[in-house]
């Protein structure tokens, strides 16, 4: 039951984490740029998506894209106190959300390689170590690799 709990905990911090993110990003905007370009701008909102996506997930990444887009959309595009869909901007919102995910993708696949990297080096090691090792115990006179149970060459 504390297991579950704990694990509950973490996904609501995730979730969390994603939404300030998006909340932070457009803070910085209204704080930096008092008239924001929409093109450079709405590029900013690709950093919280991608950091979501890397360290909280998938799930936590969708979450924050689609905030990032709503943001967009009420706070830039259309500041009317409404959120205004029409085609071109579901379609551009659509490419928004494909290319964050796509990048908080190739992040986590990149993070998953360098750790099957780290552990592949760590078996090196340890396969070194094992063979420095043997060659330490093995008895005097036995050709490296020899085992006791091993007949003598003729």
């Amino acid at each position: 039951m504390r297991g579950m709990r704990v694990a509950l905990a973490e996904t609501a911090q995730r979730y969390a984490a994603a939404v300030l993110s998006v909340a932070v990003t457009l803070l910085l905007v209204f704080l930096f740029w008092p008239v924001p370009e929409l093109a450079s701008t709405a590029l900013l909102f690709v950093l919280p998506v991608a950091a979501s996506s890397l360290s909280g997930g998938p799930g936590p990444g969708v979450l924050a894209a689609i905030l990032a887009g709503l943001s967009i959309d009420y706070f830039l595009l259309k500041p009317n106190a409404y959120v205004d869909v029409e085609f071109g901007d579901a379609v551009r919102f659509a490419v928004f959300i494909l290319t964050a995910l796509m990048v908080g993708g190739l992040q986590r696949a990149a993070q998953e390689e360098a750790c099957r990297r780290r552990q592949f080096v760590h078996r090196l090691e340890e396969i070194a170590a094992l063979y420095e090792l043997e060659s330490r115990v093995a008895p005097a006179g036995l050709p490296h690799g020899k085992r006791r149970s091993e007949p003598p060459a003729p």
